[in-house]
């Protein structure tokens, strides 16, 4: 029998996610699976870590699913929890955001003054990706 997204551990879908989004290469549209993986995630979402939930939404985005449930449900939360999400997390989440032209301005104001407060610790490569993140936000 073909093991359904229900039984996986939240973990494994943070995997799922990654594979479906490259196998698709990006030129794929989000399909029924993409949107039942996303589900899952919701339902789950408080047993992802703050990498698994950046990087479903890096492959939501890859996947072209509509952001709004899983963005509503997560943007407090990283909004509340932002000096725990590592400068990758944060960028791809930003990445994420731009790629499907999401409003995002409070989070990112808010990861901007994190990135001021703690520029002196961050790593040339980790703060390139967020400034490129960063320079992609709609509006």
């Amino acid at each position: 029998a073909r093991p359904s997204l229900v039984d996986f551990p939240a973990r494994d879908l943070a995997g799922v996610a990654w594979a479906a989004a490259a196998a698709a290469g990006g030129g794929a549209k989000g399909d029924g699976f993409a949107a039942e993986l996303e589900g899952h995630a919701l339902a789950k979402s408080a047993e992802l870590s703050n990498m698994d939930l950046s990087n479903i939404a890096w492959a939501l985005a890859e996947l072209r699913v509509d952001p709004d449930p899983l963005v509503a449900k997560t943007a407090e939360e990283v909004r509340n929890k932002l000096s725990d999400y590592s400068w990758q997390e944060l960028g791809r989440w930003l990445w994420a955001f731009s790629k499907l032209s999401v409003d995002c301005g409070e989070i990112v104001d808010a990861v901007s003054r994190e990135a001021l407060d703690k520029v002196s610790s961050v790593s040339d490569q980790d703060l390139s990706g967020l400034l490129w993140s960063l320079s992609r936000q709609p509006g």
